[in-house]
C-alpha cells in the first residue's frame, strides 16, 4: 500500500501494519493488508473466490468468517474503518450482468450464502459500499469493473463488481 500518510503510533505499542488474518488456513489464500492511521483503519484485502461450481465454497466461508471477527476486533479502536479490494462477491443484482437470479446464482460471488455473508459483514460493522452511495445512477446502470472470463464479455458488458470501497458509517 503506498501511502503519502504514516501509520499511526498507537500509544500502546501494537504494529499499526498487519498481514493476513492470523488464520493460517485462509491467509494463504486471501490476501489482507491492515493499516492503522491516525483517524482511520484501511484494511485492503483480495478474497479467495469460491471457484467455478463452488468448488472452494467452504474456504470461502471460513474467509469470511475470519474477516467478520478481524474487522470487528478493529472496530472496537473506535476509529472508523475503510475496506478496501477485491471482495469476490457481486453483493446485489445491479452488481452484475445476468438479471435471471436463478442464473446468477450458479456464478461464483453471486450467491445468496455469499451475498449474505457480505452484507451481514457490512452490517455487523455499520458499514456501507461508498462507491454506490456516490454512483448509484452508473452501478444501477450495469458499469461493472471485472469482466466475465471470455474474449468478447467487455464489449457486450459482462461484468461483476466485485470490487469495493466498504466505509464506517460513523
Amino acid at each position: 500500500v503506498l501511502s503519502k500518510i504514516a501509520p499511526a503510533s498507537p500509544a500502546d505499542g501494537h504494529n499499526p501494519v498487519q498481514r493476513g488474518l492470523d488464520n493460517p488456513e485462509v491467509d494463504k489464500e486471501g490476501r489482507v493488508i491492515t493499516i492503522e492511521f491516525d483517524t482511520f483503519v484501511l484494511v485492503h484485502a483480495y478474497a479467495a473466490c469460491s471457484g467455478r461450481d463452488f468448488m472452494f465454497e467452504e474456504k470461502r466461508q471460513t474467509y469470511d468468517a475470519a474477516m467478520r471477527t478481524h474487522l470487528a476486533q478493529w472496530g472496537k479502536r473506535g476509529k472508523p474503518i475503510v475496506w478496501a479490494g477485491d471482495h469476490n462477491v457481486a453483493r446485489r443484482p445491479c452488481d452484475v450482468w445476468v438479471q435471471d437470479e436463478g442464473e446468477a446464482e450458479r456464478i461464483p460471488g453471486c450467491s445468496k450464502g455469499e451475498r449474505q455473508r457480505f452484507e451481514t459483514i457490512l452490517g455487523e460493522n455499520d458499514m456501507e459500499d461508498a462507491f454506490a452511495r456516490i454512483h448509484e445512477e452508473a452501478v444501477r446502470g450495469g458499469e461493472h469493473f471485472t469482466w466475465y472470463l471470455n474474449g468478447r464479455a467487455r464489449k457486450r458488458r459482462e461484468g461483476l463488481r466485485l470490487d469495493y470501497f466498504c466505509v464506517s458509517q460513523s
